[in-house]
């Protein structure tokens, strides 16, 4: 598990990648935030992601 915490210093600029489907970002379910947002937010280099996935594959009736 990976645990870190913001800068203390309030100055420093922070990187913020918010990955999801379609009710955050982009179109589709799960696997599409996995194979077309995931790598690229990696390359930015964030020190805070949030993940929201799952309502459209709930929706589409997909197995968890």
């Amino acid at each position: 598990m990976i645990s870190r915490s913001l800068p203390s210093d309030r100055r420093t600029p922070l990187v913020y990648i918010a990955l999801g489907d379609s009710t955050v970002y982009g179109l589709g379910t799960a696997v599409d935030v996995l194979t077309n947002q995931v790598a690229h937010a990696v390359l930015h280099q964030p020190g805070l992601v949030t993940l929201s996935v799952g309502p459209n594959d709930l929706r589409q009736g997909r197995a968890p």
